[in-house]
């Protein structure tokens, strides 16, 4: 699996991160949305990977995937930036997964601005 970040994305990221450590995790959001096939594509800021997190091969951020997550996901993601809204857009190669996507700070309190 391999993620791309456009020049707008990685500005956000590191706009976003602060002067404090962290890595971005992609998450499949199960929650409220009625059954394990119906989700929507969510980004977190994070302090380390979780216990059954994969890589994500990227060359700007380390990413990670919980590994019964990235069966929703194709083998190449793009992830772009809109520094206007400071929102993220995540597509493959043959679908939008979310436009209007969202940062998510997971960082332990004191890892945080």
């Amino acid at each position: 699996m391999k993620m791309t970040l456009d020049s707008a994305a990685v500005n956000l990221v590191h706009e976003l991160r602060g002067e404090y450590s962290g890595q971005l995790r992609l998450i499949y959001d199960l929650e409220g949305c009625g059954c394990g096939m119906s989700g929507i594509a969510g980004l977190e800021l994070v302090d380390k990977p979780g216990m059954h997190d994969i890589s994500i091969e990227c060359d700007s951020f380390p990413v990670w995937i919980d590994r019964g997550q990235a069966v929703f996901y194709e083998d190449k993601l793009f992830l772009k930036g809109d520094e206007s809204t400071g929102t993220f857009r995540l597509d493959g190669m043959s679908q939008l997964y979310h436009s209007n996507l969202r940062l998510v700070d997971r960082r332990q309190e004191g890892s945080q601005k």
